[in-house]
């Protein structure tokens, strides 16, 4: 297809005939058919009257090249999901050029929409928070692929903030809307699952990840595996299957060696062999493995500070009080004032102290109402099952109140009652 070509089909994509493309023109309908039939020659003066008439600066995409784009827009996502970023990068420019240059609104909107997935994976703050602004004002209009794509989106950040609720009604919606399009796939079910597994419904987070595994397997994605077994293990543990989430992490042990390369995943890894050992009361193993596990994050970064909150878990277990608190101290310091962790980890601190009426009331209004309203139900339990315990050693009332809200909360954890 020729330069003349292309032009003739944005036309008529634009459903603009030949007198209409004459009087934007000022040209005689005469003239503009001679021009199509290639009785006259395609001047470059001409060539810039069609792009005024089109209302555009550059030469628009015709069917053909959108369609590739669309395909070269999945592809690109796909290198986002798997974490190659630079040849994520590479590609932006070119693909955003196109974004400007297509007419096709429905694959502009759909860039648009993978854009917030590209900004967030590079920590482009600003770029993000105003795409996004501009897609929620628009998602009433989305199709219902764009749905699909957007939702996940919308769950990603509320995941990323602590907001599981409001993840996985997203992350749900996306699964429906995407079942006509075959769009669902391992990340989406992997996302849901670490959501049910911070919350603490262990049975439905083994539901979700177990399919995330099955769809990996038949992809033939490999890059969250590990990661995804880790989750799983994670969830085994708490249902009372310590040998399967031991063997599974044993393999992880055995899979990433066997790269020869050091990964952070092993971070994750060794914390979930420690927590299985937490689990079944050696905390002799469980202290080496999260010792272990510290080796292979950087500090600063957030999977330290969760595994150093674990540390001091396994060390207050030990009664060894002192230097828990000092690993709490140290997880704060590295913590904004307000973020959960330091709500977290403040609150393992505060509870090796729980005569001290500074300490109660942390609890009590600043630890408890933020646990709730960031749906994180074990940590919250034991916020409940510790003040029972004080308040039942102080004979007042407080420990009925308490006492009920352990039993309903440990009630809603065993039926999976997501409300």
């Amino acid at each position: 297809m020729d330069l003349l070509d292309k032009l003739i089909t944005i036309r008529k994509n634009l459903n603009f005939t030949m007198e209409d493309i004459a009087n934007k023109t000022h040209y005689s309908k005469k003239y503009i058919q001679q021009v199509e039939r290639r009785a006259k020659p395609l001047t470059t003066e001409i060539i810039a009257r069609y792009k005024e008439a089109f209302g555009v600066a550059d030469m628009p995409l015709i069917s053909s090249e959108e369609t590739q784009f669309k395909d070269e827009l999945y592809e690109w996502m796909t290198l986002i999901t798997l974490d190659e970023l630079e040849n994520a990068k590479e590609q932006h420019p070119r693909l955003e050029k196109c974004a400007k240059l297509t007419l096709n609104s429905d694959i502009k909107t759909l860039f648009n929409i993978f854009s917030v997935a590209y900004y967030r994976k590079i920590k482009n703050n600003d770029a993000l928070e105003a795409i996004m602004s501009q897609l929620t004002k628009e998602a009433s209009e989305f199709t219902r692929e764009q749905s699909h794509w957007y939702n996940r989106q919308v769950g990603i950040s509320a995941l990323l903030t602590f907001h599981y609720n409001e993840a996985i009604q997203a992350f749900l919606q996306a699964e429906v809307q995407g079942e006509k399009e075959r769009l669902n796939d391992h990340v989406l079910y992997y996302n849901i699952g670490r959501c049910l597994t911070d919350m603490g419904f262990a049975s439905k987070a083994i539901y979700y990840l177990e399919k995330a595994r099955a769809d990996a397997i038949s992809r033939n994605q490999t890059t969250h595996n590990e990661s995804i077994k880790c989750y799983l293990a994670e969830n085994y543990n708490e249902v009372g299957r310590s040998k399967d989430a031991l063997n599974m992490l044993n393999r992880c042990v055995h899979n990433e060696k066997a790269k020869k390369g050091v990964s952070t995943i092993f971070a994750l890894i060794y914390r979930g062999i420690a927590l299985v050992h937490l689990k079944i009361g050696d905390y002799k193993k469980a202290l080496e493995y999260i010792d272990e596990s510290l080796h292979y994050v950087a500090i600063g970064e957030s999977p330290h500070e969760i595994n150093l909150y674990y540390k001091a878990t396994i060390l207050l277990k030990q009664n060894k009080i002192a230097e828990g608190v000092d690993c709490v101290k140290e997880c704060i310091k590295m913590e904004d004032d307000g973020t959960l962790h330091h709500v977290i980890c403040s609150t393992l601190l505060h509870s090796t102290s729980l005569n001290n009426n500074e300490s109660l009331t942390y609890i009590e209004n600043v630890a408890i109402p933020k646990l709730k309203r960031h749906c994180k139900y074990p940590i919250l339990l034991g916020c409940y099952q510790q003040l029972v315990t004080h308040y039942e050693n102080k004979k007042t009332t407080k420990a009925f109140i308490y006492g009920k809200l352990a039993y309903e909360l440990s009630d809603k954890l065993r039926k999976g009652d997501l409300t």
